[in-house]
Order: structure tokens, then sequence, then C-alpha cells
């Protein structure tokens, strides 16, 4: 089976933070560091643009908060 990178390594993929407040209370929000982590996991895959969403905003695909 072939990693996503190896389809397209360009291909967008976006990490969200899960809001408990739309349904599911009982699950714990991430934290900002363990969706930057989440972010550079994804990178050191091979992925090319990776955007993860965190409390503080949107990690864009050069690791840093979009403004």
């Amino acid at each position: 089976m072939a990693s996503i990178a190896e389809i397209d390594p360009w291909l967008q993929v976006c990490a969200l933070d899960y809001r408990p407040e739309v349904k599911r209370q009982d699950l714990v929000r991430p934290s900002y560091w363990e969706m930057l982590q989440v972010h550079y996991v994804l990178r050191d895959s091979g992925l090319e643009s990776v955007i993860c969403q965190t409390e503080r905003g949107k990690i864009g695909p050069m690791g840093k908060l979009l403004p």
C-alpha cells in the first residue's frame, strides 16, 4: 500500500483539532504543541502541504502560524 506522500507529496493535508463543544464533550482538545508535533510528523513523512488547525490559529506548510 502506498503512502500519501508516494501518491503526491503536494497533496494538501489538513489536521483538525477536534472542538469538544461541537458534539463530543468527552474528548479532550489537543494542545497547540501536540498539533505542532502532528504537523512535523506529517511533514517528516514526505508531505509538503500540511496545515494544522489549532487553538491559536492555523499552522501553515512552513510550520508557522498563518496570519
